[in-house]
């Protein structure tokens, strides 16, 4: 059915899983994660699907995040184990993408955001075009990227860009997550199915997180985002192998964000950096009741839905 949130299609042995809410630029809601549950053990069970591939409808995204009336509704109703009972069954369905025994692929051929590029990043494979980009703006809403976002950015790059990418809320282009190694394959719009097709058969990675060498242009992040160095460069104090230019820089677009965010999220950092999978998705559950309950995303999150920027000011 066209009006269904969630289409499934199924061509050359392989599921194409369509997250249809083309006017909403895809956004995550119950309904779409029940759809792609239902959409994911279809193809599970289908011993003629090879492979399982996710993809947004229309032209400019991918998944531009989760819904968030969704969260604004039982912030205000302090009825947050609604939005953490969400979560973790969003949790759930990534981790079988993740690891399910037939390969799944993430097409991204336009914007991803937040709970877009953790559905992204939590699939085995991403295939991207020019116009595909990733990106978390939790910081600047009061939250932290709650579907693995961090978890799994820092196991591809470590933990000094993740915490820049996830603290400055920067969005990172197709090209870049590829220079990475986040994404698998970056290919013209036509060549997407034959890419696709060839990932399939490749089968399921022995590591998708498998060690890839950062270029030099990322250099300077590093350093600015080490532990030893991270509070000069919120301060906008430049360190030996970052310029003062990069370190004002940051600090003027981070001291934008929630201080509460800001906090949270190295902490998060920290703390799943040397953790697996799994015990990184629960250090973050473990967290979201107090942030949610925080004042801080109240104000973040009322901002976004009512058009206007958020004003972190008296929080500081």
């Amino acid at each position: 059915m066209t009006d269904s949130v969630v289409l499934y299609e199924e061509k050359n042995q392989i599921a194409y899983i369509t997250i249809n809410r083309p006017k909403a630029l895809n956004a995550i809601n119950h309904d779409v994660i029940a759809g792609l549950e239902q959409a994911f053990k279809q193809a599970s069970d289908d011993d003629s699907v090879k492979g399982i591939v996710i993809q947004g409808s229309g032209e400019k995204a991918f998944v531009a995040g989760a819904d968030l009336k969704f969260f604004v509704e039982n912030v205000k109703a302090k009825t947050v184990d609604k939005i953490v009972d969400f979560t973790r069954q969003g949790h759930e369905l990534l981790r079988d993408l993740e690891t399910s025994k037939k390969p799944t692929i993430a097409v991204v051929d336009g914007l991803s955001l937040g709970g877009g590029s953790e559905l992204a990043l939590a699939c085995q494979y991403i295939i991207a075009t020019d116009k595909g980009s990733f990106g978390f703006p939790e910081s600047g809403l009061g939250i932290y990227p709650g579907y693995g976002g961090l978890l799994r950015t820092n196991k591809f790059v470590g933990p000094e860009l993740t915490k820049y990418y996830g603290l400055t809320g920067e969005n990172i282009s197709a090209a870049d997550a590829s220079e990475m190694g986040i994404v698998d394959a970056l290919v013209p719009a036509d060549e997407v199915e034959k890419t696709i097709e060839k990932l399939v058969a490749q089968g399921v990675p022995a590591d998708k997180y498998q060690a890839h060498p950062l270029a030099d242009k990322y250099q300077e992040m590093v350093t600015a985002f080490k532990a030893e160095n991270i509070e000069h460069t919120l301060a906008g104090q430049a360190v030996e192998g970052v310029s003062p230019e990069f370190a004002a820089k940051v600090a003027k677009k981070v001291g934008y964000k929630s201080p509460n965010s800001v906090k949270v999220i190295q902490e998060l950092v920290d703390a799943q950096t040397p953790a697996s999978i799994d015990e990184g998705i629960q250090i973050e559950l473990g967290q979201l009741s107090s942030m949610f309950g925080n004042p801080e995303a109240e104000e973040g999150l009322n901002a976004v839905i009512e058009g206007r920027r958020p004003d972190f000011s008296a929080f500081k």
